[in-house]
């Protein structure tokens, strides 16, 4: 074989070792695991009994940058954060959790006039529900944080509102994703009681 075909025969192998490279990339790409997703809903199915005539406007509700992306935040002990490429948010963090919230407070009042943020001004709500979440995350046990920082504005009087602080907690079964998700729904529950509480102690 002279020269001329050595080169050919070597220029053939590493093309084709390459377009074998290649199409291995290419084989594990398309096979990457597929994300998933979750979503915050109201804890308690069973709408209150009562009859209720509180109208109440939720929001806005201030979420902090960190935990307002598509992925799911852990925070070690460290105070070190890991994002989940895999488990992601079905929606934009701040609507879901406005509207899990409304919901929950909706739940607990049996009230039909419970309105997330924003509302028409024909709306005609009289209590106002502001805050801004300073945590709202899973450890790496899953148990779920929320500390926030809120405001009540009770029959539009401005000068009984005041700012309040609230931390709520609550334990994951296990540090799966769906677990995480329900300790998190459990906190923002927690502070609808909270804030239903003061609505109730405020009309007595």
């Amino acid at each position: 074989m002279n020269n001329q075909n050595k080169a050919s025969s070597v220029t053939i192998i590493i093309s084709t070792i390459i377009l074998c490279v290649v199409a291995s990339s290419c084989s594990i790409v398309g096979t990457s695991r597929p994300s998933q997703f979750y979503a915050l809903d109201a804890v308690t199915t069973q709408k209150s009994n009562q009859e209720n005539n509180l109208r109440l406007g939720v929001g806005p509700i201030l979420i902090p940058g960190y935990i307002n992306r598509p992925q799911m935040a852990t925070k070690s002990a460290s105070a070190e954060l890991t994002y989940a490429e895999f488990a992601r948010w079905a929606e934009p963090m701040d609507e879901m959790f406005t509207r899990t919230l409304t919901q929950n407070i909706t739940i607990n009042t049996g009230s039909n006039s419970i309105i997330s943020y924003p509302w028409s001004s024909s709306a005609n709500l009289n209590n106002e529900l502001t805050a801004k979440i300073i945590k709202f995350e899973n450890n790496t046990s899953g148990d779920a944080l929320l500390i926030i920082q809120w405001q009540l504005l009770i029959n539009n009087d401005a000068q009984q509102a005041s700012s309040i602080y609230s931390e709520f907690r609550a334990s994951a079964n296990s540090i799966h994703h769906p677990d995480r998700v329900s300790a998190l729904n459990d906190t923002i529950k927690q502070f609808a009681d909270e804030v239903v509480s003061h609505i109730q102690s405020a009309s007595e």
